[in-house]
Parts: structure tokens; C-alpha cells; sequence
């Protein structure tokens, strides 16, 4: 009798990211409900920032797209390998990821969570 062990191959960085899922952007101590605003990481390599519009601080489930307005700001996003993540010219240091939540660290040395969220909808 012949058995095999198949090796599962650990998630790559880029992979988890890109799709049509919301990364919610969560700091506990700074935004209402520990959430605020949410990165988006399309297959294309587009990347857009998103805000939820909280209303008497009550929780929704829509976001609104950021504007720049002046600021010009790469709507792109990559990877360097799985230990950096570059969302629209921002680079942020990976600590730790899984499918559902990468942590990193900003440049201020701040640590926050991207959790995976696929209930968001997009608001006109």
C-alpha cells in the first residue's frame, strides 16, 4: 500500500489579499467601534480606500470611496513578497496573516489589524 502526505502550501500574501472582499482597517483605541475605513484589493492590481459614514455612531455595513481631491495618490496596490504590503504609495510591514487578518505595522510604528470582510457593500 502506497500513501502520500500532501504538504499544504501556506497562503500566499498577494493571494489573500486580491479580490472583492473589504479589508477593514481596525486601531481599537482611535475609531468608533474599533472600525473605520477599509482598503479594497482588486485582481487588476487597483487598490481604492473606502470610509463607513457612521450616523449617532450606530454601525453600518456600507462604505463610500475616499477622495483625494488634490492629493495625487497611486490607486495601486503590490506586495514584496509576504512581509510588505504597498496600498496607494503607503507601506505597511506585515507581522502576521491568515486568510481573514493580516497585522501590521505602519510607518509610525503603529500595529493594526486588515480584517477580511465580504458583507461590506459599496454606497453611491
Amino acid at each position: 500500500m502506497i500513501t502520500s502526505c500532501e504538504k499544504s502550501k501556506d497562503p500566499d500574501l498577494a493571494e489573500v489579499l486580491k479580490g472583492e472582499c473589504f479589508w477593514d482597517m481596525t486601531e481599537k483605541e482611535n475609531v468608533i467601534g474599533g472600525l473605520n475605513s477599509c482598503y479594497r484589493f482588486l485582481s487588476n492590481g487597483k487598490c481604492y480606500f473606502y470610509y463607513y459614514n457612521f450616523y449617532d455612531k450606530k454601525r453600518t455595513n456600507t462604505v463610500y470611496k475616499f477622495d483625494d481631491d488634490d492629493v495625487s495618490v497611486p490607486e495601486t496596490w503590490s506586495t514584496e513578497g509576504d512581509t510588505v504590503i504597498i496600498a496607494r504609495g503607503a507601506n505597511y510591514k506585515v507581522i502576521s496573516f491568515s486568510d481573514s487578518q493580516i497585522v501590521v505595522e505602519g510607518y509610525l510604528k503603529d500595529t493594526m489589524s486588515f480584517i477580511k470582510n465580504c458583507e461590506t457593500v459599496l454606497g453611491h
